[in-house]
């Protein structure tokens, strides 16, 4: 119980940090990234008897992600044609590694127990990635 109590602080704190408007985007992006750090930190600790509140979890990870692609796409509809073009290209890409870690969370929920942890951390590490690439194209199209 303590493991999912730490966890939902660090997404409520990645949420909050998403939501929250910045002045500099790089260092918005900077928050997020520790805080994605932390939350999959914990994620990691969920066992194969944790599986319900580990695939909740998992579930409120990828809403996030959904959250910080539409902050994006707000942003870059004020930057101008350029960037919204390129905007596109990335954001295809990261979609479809959107798409790569949601399949991940879903043989989590499928998982008999015997591979939980390679299949978990699989995700983790998949989510990981992915919040980097967004991080990644979110400095590259705000600065």
């Amino acid at each position: 119980m303590k493991i999912k109590h730490l966890f939902y602080a660090g997404a409520t704190a990645l949420a909050i940090a998403v939501a929250a408007p910045s002045v500099q985007a790089s260092s918005n992006e900077t928050t997020i990234s520790e805080e994605t750090r932390e939350g999959i930190a914990n994620f990691r600790q969920y066992s194969a008897e944790q599986s319900e509140e580990a695939i909740e979890a998992g579930e409120n990870l990828l809403d996030q992600i959904d959250n910080r692609l539409t902050e994006l796409d707000l942003r870059i509809e004020e930057a101008g044609d350029e960037a919204a073009t390129e905007w596109r290209e990335q954001k295809a890409v990261l979609e479809a590694r959107r798409a790569d870690v949601a399949a991940k969370l879903e043989e989590l929920r499928e998982d008999s127990g015997d591979t939980w942890d390679d299949i978990r951390d699989a995700f983790a590490d998949a989510y990981s990635d992915l919040s980097d690439a967004i991080s990644e194209a979110w400095n590259d199209l705000t600065s």
